[in-house]
């Protein structure tokens, strides 16, 4: 192989390596980790009926826009692994998926209005969007440790590639939003502090150290307050 060749299969290869980088619609999670069982959780099981509550008036006055569960079924997971682990973690004392963050929801709101973004969020019914609980999550830096849900919902993500369509269009500039850089999760609890991306913890199927069994991925899937 001429070293011409050479060079333009390396620039392939990585060009390969670097989309299957990118969010994938379908992540996949390792089957040879350690299981949460639902025995684990302590917890009874849910009483049938509708597992989905009225959703929350959404607010104007937030600077972030998040999906509010239901704590309990996290709060005994994070329960738990305050024992597997053998340590003693802080919590907020409640459980959302954030779908905006502060910093993305101050860049949107330089073209567009929090009502705007909000009735975009109800007319896809983002607050009922059907999400999956893909395995327990954990980040380090120094002696600070995470602990996290990882989850995973197409109706986020396409409620995101919207808002970003109708930020673009009303004149906001390509790339101040990037739709598919998100990686949606649960926090349960810390150390001291949350760890973020910025302090190289990615909250994506990279971090699992648990995986659930079924009936635990259910209960931890929908239950939404």
């Amino acid at each position: 192989m001429s070293i011409q060749n050479s060079y333009f299969h390396f620039i392939f290869s990585f060009a390969l390596l670097t989309a299957s980088c990118a969010h994938n619609p379908s992540p996949r999670v390792s089957s040879v980790l350690p299981v949460i069982a639902f025995a684990d959780l302590g917890i009874s099981p849910p009483s049938p009926g509708p597992s989905r509550l009225p959703a929350a008036t959404p607010s104007d006055s937030k600077t972030y826009l998040g999906i509010d569960l239901d704590v309990t079924p996290y709060a005994a997971l994070l329960k738990h692994l305050e024992k597997v682990e053998k340590v003693q973690l802080q919590s907020r004392g409640e459980a959302h998926i954030t779908v905006l963050t502060p910093p993305e929801f101050k860049v949107l709101t330089q073209k567009l209005k929090p009502q705007q973004i909000h009735a975009l969020a109800a007319q896809l019914s983002l607050e009922s969007a059907p999400f999956r609980a893909l395995c327990a999550g954990k980040g380090k830096v120094a002696s600070d440790r995470t602990y996290f849900v990882v989850v995973s919902s197409e109706k986020i993500f396409q409620f995101r590639q919207e808002l970003q369509k109708l930020f673009e269009k009303k004149g906001g500039p390509k790339g101040a939003f990037d739709a598919d850089h998100y990686y949606p999760h649960v926090t349960l609890g810390f150390t001291s502090r949350d760890l973020h991306e910025h302090e190289g913890v990615i909250k994506d199927e990279r971090s699992c150290f648990y995986i659930f069994d079924e009936q635990t991925e259910n209960l931890l899937s929908s239950k939404i307050r």
